[in-house]
């Protein structure tokens, strides 16, 4: 039996839970930023837009808001006002704290890696189809890697006293969040058909060249063999 570890919870020194943006997958690292935008007042939805801006036009690691003129402002431009940056401290603390008890919490479970792959999942990269798993796609992560165990035969994970296959949950699934596969994305339908299209052409294949003189029997049939 696995160990089944706590909850791990965000503790924001400040804010409002409407405005917590705590998910790498969310905030990408730009933890200056979320310190500022809780600070400002800005609700979860917005704060999220504006790291995904910074993630997508590489802004420095420190960043804490775009300029309006284009460039960013990071926190070492605030000094002047080390009471507001001691407080946007606090909240990055506290955001890498949350991070690193929930690294802990992952390798709480007693599980051991199985096929050279560990916990928590990096595999099966290229075979998932998936860039990176976020806190809108980490269902369809669940999926995918649950329908890549029943094809295979057997789950990624096993527990480490047992041996006994460990299959995916969505809790796990869920711990994921941030996660970078760097895989190409593709639909479901398109990922499905890579990955089990040979397989649905094989079992058509055998429909197709089942024995045509193959005589199915009848129920009645069946009946008077087991009377006689």
């Amino acid at each position: 039996m696995t160990k089944t570890p706590t909850e791990t919870v965000f503790q924001a020194p400040y804010g409002n839970p409407e405005q917590h943006v705590y998910q790498r997958g969310q905030h990408h690292g730009y933890l200056w930023i979320v310190a500022h935008g809780v600070d400002q007042g800005y609700d979860a939805e917005h704060i999220t837009r504006a790291c995904q801006l910074a993630k997508d036009l590489s802004a420095p690691a420190h960043a804490v808001r775009r300029l309006t003129v284009g460039g960013w402002k990071v926190f070492t431009d605030y000094d002047q006002d080390e009471e507001t940056v001691n407080r946007w401290r606090t909240y990055v603390l506290a955001l890498e704290a949350y991070e690193t008890a929930l690294q802990e919490r992952r390798t709480t479970f007693d599980i051991t890696p199985k096929i050279n792959v560990k916990y928590p999942l990096d595999l099966p990269a290229k075979a998932i189809g998936m860039w990176e798993v976020t806190a809108t796609n980490w269902g369809e992560f669940f999926i995918r890697i649950s329908l890549m165990e029943i094809k295979l035969g057997g789950a990624f994970l096993r527990d480490g006293r047992t041996g006994a296959d460990v299959p995916i949950t969505p809790e796990m699934a869920r711990d994921h969040v941030g996660l970078m596969i760097q895989s190409a994305n593709e639909e479901r339908d398109a990922w499905m058909a890579r990955i089990f299209g040979g397989k649905i052409q094989e079992l058509e294949y055998a429909v197709e060249t089942f024995d045509p003189s193959y005589a199915f029997p009848r129920p009645d049939e069946d009946d008077d063999e087991d009377g006689e």
